[in-house]
């Protein structure tokens, strides 16, 4: 019986880190569960990715902003889809000493950025989140949960244990993780990502990291590149644009799954989401999370004229449909995609009642907005992959319809009841009368204050903190303007998250931040919470 051990390796020149990784692929020796760390003269394959040099700038890992410090217990408790048997356990806090196949691996400090291991600071939280939503993305199509809950049992097929944080010195070089080829299936379920060497904890490289390792536990090997036949690159680094999770994206805009030859040959084809969800691993694809035709369409969640909704874009083929009704005028749609590490390039179609193509949105932009003038009636809004494969994962949906007319009601046919009043006196006063009401109006957008505070900590980098909502909500939505008008999605958190940063401060005077909080029908509570003035310098 042979088995795989799959590791990323990073080096370092001088103060300025270089990246390249390096997956030694060892075979057992002796019996199953033991990796031999074989000389170089023995069969094992190594195969180097290209350098590249990283300018690490203004890191937030020497940012002096760091914020309150907290004990390591304060991971915030993040599910991906807690409803899913099969977990992937982000586990932050550190590890006690353990073997590991053939090898003794010392204790594991917790995931730092600070020089600190002992504490988490606002920053590392922060990055904890960050971290923990981009690997969601990336396995959202995916009947699992990506948790940073410990689920208490690691057996086959029942959860990976992904200890993130240190150097790795015990396994005798810098890699920036190491875990077992198929070994969600066969029970081999203890993965490490060195966080240390991966440009110190940078979320970024951290997130890819686990994605690829995560794959190769999934039973995936490397996307490669070849010329007739002949093996170039074992690492496929795809484009600027894109590259495949499974070969080299830390320098794409995205990394997807991928289908393409691997390392077997130029000849074996691998379907990456079609291993993930084979029957090896048992979970498969998430659930369909709305309806797929305007027979079966989901009604979109409504306040005032405000409408929206939220999904997962599984595969492909997957189209996921809404209905609504309209009063004559201009309608508008936003589709966003996630906000770290998006994979989904959606599209956006509007459909009348009848079915009929009224307009689609689809560009070059991941995220698209589509614009219409449409007489009053029933419409359908259809969100969609673009249809490239890996275009999938995950989407939010915000628009504005036009109130439907409400009806006059006819005048009556009964003529009014006049009662007989006594005359007043002609020389008398009216006397002042007065109108009390025990009812309040009901405003469509409540306020509520949760404290929220946003500090610059570098610039394009702010950190938000705010206090806990009470229990009715879910979910919050993190929302941007610079004008104070128009808002834009920077974030979407679980209940019990209470700090995040935006990476992506734009350029202006003063830039507002606001929290949409949703409660458990999927409605947003209010619409307008608090608003914290943020001056860029």
């Amino acid at each position: 019986m042979r088995s795989i051990l799959s590791a990323r390796r990073v080096r370092r020149a001088g103060n300025r880190p270089t990246v390249t990784t390096l997956e030694p692929r060892m075979l057992l020796s002796g019996s199953p569960g033991i990796v031999e760390d074989a000389p170089a003269t023995s069969p094992v394959s190594v195969i180097l990715q290209p350098v590249a040099s990283i300018s690490t700038g203004t890191s937030s890992t020497t940012t002096s902003n760091n914020g309150s410090l907290h004990p390591l217990s304060d991971v915030p408790l993040l599910h991906s889809d807690p409803a899913a048997k099969a977990k992937i356990f982000l586990d932050f806090g550190g590890a006690p000493a353990q073997s590991w196949g053939t090898y003794n691996a010392s204790v594991t400090p917790a995931y730092d950025v600070d020089g600190d291991p002992t504490t988490f600071s606002d920053t590392e939280l922060a990055d904890i989140q960050q971290i923990w939503a981009r690997v969601s993305e990336k396995y959202s199509p995916f009947n699992i949960d990506v948790t940073t809950q410990n689920p208490g049992s690691f057996g086959a097929r029942q959860a990976m244990h992904e200890i993130i944080g240190g150097d790795g010195s015990w396994i005798n070089s810098s890699w920036g993780g190491a875990t077992y080829v198929g070994g969600f299936a066969t029970g081999q379920t203890t993965s490490f990502i060195f966080s240390d060497n991966l440009t110190d904890g940078e979320p970024h490289y951290v997130s890819e990291a686990i994605a690829h390792e995560m794959g190769h536990a999934f039973g995936l090997q490397h996307q490669s590149t070849y010329s007739n036949g002949v093996l170039v690159d074992e690492y496929n680094g795809g484009t600027s644009q894109s590259a495949p999770i499974m070969g080299n994206d830390y320098y794409a805009v995205r990394g997807l799954w991928w289908n393409g030859p691997d390392i077997l040959g130029a000849n074996d084809i691998q379907n990456d989401m079609a291993v993930i969800a084979s029957l090896s691993n048992g979970f498969g694809y998430r659930p369909q999370d709305h309806g797929q035709t305007i027979a079966n369409a989901d009604s979109l969640n409504l306040n005032g004229t405000a409408v929206s909704a939220q999904g997962i874009i599984e595969t492909t083929a997957d189209t996921d449909t809404f209905v609504f009704s309209t009063g004559a005028g201009a309608i508008s749609f936003e589709g966003d995609v996630a906000q770290y590490g998006p994979m989904l390039d959606l599209k956006l179609t509007l459909l009348n009642s009848t079915g009929n193509i009224v307009a689609v949105q689809d560009t070059a932009s991941l995220g698209e907005t589509l614009t219409q003038t449409v007489p009053a009636g029933t419409y359908y809004i259809q969100v969609a992959s673009h249809g490239s494969y890996g275009d999938v994962g995950q989407y939010t949906l915000i628009g504005t319809i036009v109130p439907a007319p409400q009806p006059v009601a006819p005048p009556t046919t009964t003529p009014p009841q006049v009662s007989a009043q006594p005359t007043p006196p002609t020389n008398s006063t009216p006397a002042a009368t007065t109108s009390t009401s025990t009812s309040t109006p009901k405003s469509s957008s409540t306020l509520i204050s949760l404290n929220l505070n946003a500090n610059e900590m570098t610039k394009h980098r702010a950190l938000l903190t705010w206090d806990a909502p009470d229990g009715t909500v879910i979910r919050i939505i993190v929302q941007r303007s610079t004008d104070g008008s128009t808002w834009k999605n920077v974030g979407h958190v679980s209940r019990r998250t209470r700090r995040m940063i935006d990476h992506r401060v734009p350029t202006a005077s003063t830039v507002d931040y606001r929290l949409v909080l949703v409660n458990r029908a999927g409605q947003h509570i209010t619409q307008s919470i608090q608003m914290m003035p943020l001056t860029v310098a």
